[in-house]
């Protein structure tokens, strides 16, 4: 058996493998960032593969749907500090069977990976009994039209960069991104950069722009 840990904390990764590898009697390959990660599924094809969402080349929700791209059968658990209901529905929606915070013991991570072997979807129960996240993966609500440019940049929101990131990724100023981001607030209607996240994934947008 094989499994893939991509997450950028060494002591982590360490503790992560142990336990992996005692439980499970698994060949553990470790990586710190998406690209050698990305570098890793592709040349081993692991059996599951436990995904941090932020890593320091690329977002874990970036990487997701690359992931699914190349081996559709792919077991994907997300292991995130992030437990908010954004995050969880993001994780879900594109494509995780699993969804962990790093809170969870190891009892929970072990029951997790588990259930992603024998193909079922498992989130941490404290996340489960979020209605709302059942509700934004199960009742997905159109958005207005957007244009491409907003599109891109809503993706860009949805991936969690900073207004920094997307200026340079758009190859724009960081002046113009805020005023894009204003001005898509206000055809959404709504007041924040958080409103602006629930509104696109409720509408099952949660594939973040593919780097690289």
């Amino acid at each position: 058996m094989k499994i893939l840990i991509i997450d950028d904390h060494p002591l982590l990764r360490a503790g992560l493998a142990r336990l992996l590898t005692l439980e499970f009697q698994a060949e553990v390959a470790e990586a710190g960032n998406a690209a050698e990660g990305w570098a890793k599924f592709c040349a081993d094809r692991p059996d599951v593969t436990v995904l941090d969402l932020n890593l320091p080349d690329q977002g874990g929700l970036s990487l997701l749907p690359r992931l699914r791209a190349m081996d559709p059968r792919a077991r994907i658990v997300i292991l995130s500090m992030h437990e908010d209901e954004l995050s969880t529905a993001a994780g879900l929606r594109g494509g995780a069977t699993a969804y962990l915070s790093k809170s969870a013991g190891p009892e929970i991570i072990l029951e997790a990976v588990r259930a992603a072997l024998a193909g079922r979807s498992y989130v941490q129960p404290e996340l489960a009994q979020d209605f709302t996240v059942r509700r934004m993966v199960e009742a997905p609500r159109p958005l207005p039209a957007l244009t491409p440019q907003e599109t891109e940049l809503l993706r860009l929101i949805v991936d969690g960069r900073r207004i920094e990131q997307i200026a340079r990724s758009l190859g724009v100023s960081e002046k113009t991104v805020a005023n894009r981001k204003s001005l898509l607030r206000s055809k959404l209607d709504v007041a924040t950069d958080v409103e602006l996240m629930k509104a696109a994934i409720s509408a099952g947008m949660v594939t973040p722009r593919q780097i690289g």
